[in-house]
C-alpha cells in the first residue's frame, strides 16, 4: 500500500504540473512533456527497484545478497530522451520511493542512488552529443566501466563494513563463510570479493541492462519524440 500511493502522490503532483504548464508557450509545454515523463518512468523504476517479483537472485553462483535488479532501464530511456537531468530526477524519484521500506537505515538506497547515477547520467550526456548507434555503444561502454569500478569501491570501503556490523557484529569469519558458499576461491572481504564477485555480478547485470535498454528505447522513441513535438 506505501508503494502504490507514493507513486499516485508523485504521479498527482506531476500531472498537475503537467496539466498547468500545457496552457503555456511551447516550451513550456516541451517541459511539462518531461516531467509527466520523469513520473511515469520514475513509478515504473520504482517498481522495478522494489518489487521483489522483478529481482533475481543467482546463489550458485553469487553471494546471495547480491541481486539483479533492472531499475536502471527506465532511467536510461528518459535520459536518452530528454538528457541526464531527466535521468537524474527519475532515479531519485525511486530512491524516494524506496527510503520508507529501507532495511539498511538508507545506507543500501543511498549507494543505490551513486550506483545508479555514475551508470545513467555519463551515457545519456554522451548520447546526447551525438545521437547515433556508435553514441550509444561508446556511452554504454563507458557508463559500464565507471559504473563497475565505482561500484567495487563502494563494496570495499562502504557496503561491507556497513552489513559486516549490521548482520554480523562484525564476525569479518562469518560473513566470508557465507560468501565463500558461492565462490570459494574468495578469501577476504576486500580486493578478491570485489573482483570475484562485486565485478563479474555488475558485468552481468550491465549487460542485460544494456540489451534491454537498447530494445525497449528504439520501440519508444517514435512515441516519444511524437510527444515532445
Amino acid at each position: 500500500m506505501e508503494i502504490a500511493f507514493g507513486i499516485l502522490v508523485i504521479l498527482l503532483v506531476l500531472a498537475t504540473i503537467s496539466i498547468y504548464f500545457s496552457f503555456r508557450g511551447k516550451e513550456l509545454r516541451v517541459n511539462a512533456s518531461l516531467i509527466a515523463s520523469v513520473g511515469i518512468f520514475g513509478a515504473m523504476a520504482s517498481l522495478l527497484y522494489i518489487l521483489p517479483i522483478f529481482t533475481i537472485k543467482l546463489p550458485m553462483i553469487f553471494p546471495s545478497f547480491l541481486t539483479l535488479h533492472f531499475d536502471e532501464i527506465p532511467c536510461f530511456i528518459i535520459g536518452f530522451s530528454y538528457g541526464p537531468l531527466s535521468a537524474f530526477l527519475t532515479i531519485l524519484v525511486k530512491t524516494i520511493i524506496k527510503l520508507p521500506m529501507s532495511e539498511t537505515a538508507y545506507v543500501g538506497e543511498f549507494c543505490d542512488l551513486v550506483l545508479s547515477s555514475v551508470y545513467v547520467i555519463p551515457a545519456a550526456i554522451i548520447y546526447r552529443k551525438r545521437k547515433t548507434v556508435k553514441a550509444f555503444i561508446v556511452a554504454m561502454s563507458v557508463s559500464t566501466v565507471i559504473q563497475v569500478v565505482v561500484a567495487m569501491l563502494s563494496n570495499v570501503f562502504v557496503m561491507v563494513p556497513f552489513y559486516l556490523q549490521l548482520y554480523f557484529n562484525g564476525n569479518a569469519e562469518g560473513l566470508l563463510a557465507l560468501i565463500q558458499k558461492s565462490v570459494p576461491a574468495i578469501k577476504d572481504l576486500n580486493w578478491t570479493y570485489a573482483t570475484l564477485a562485486v565485478l563479474p555480478f555488475n558485468l552481468l547485470k550491465d549487460g542485460i541492462v544494456i540489451v534491454i535498454s537498447a530494445i525497449t528505447f528504439r520501440a519508444l522513441k517514435p512515441f516519444i519524440d511524437k510527444k515532445k513535438a
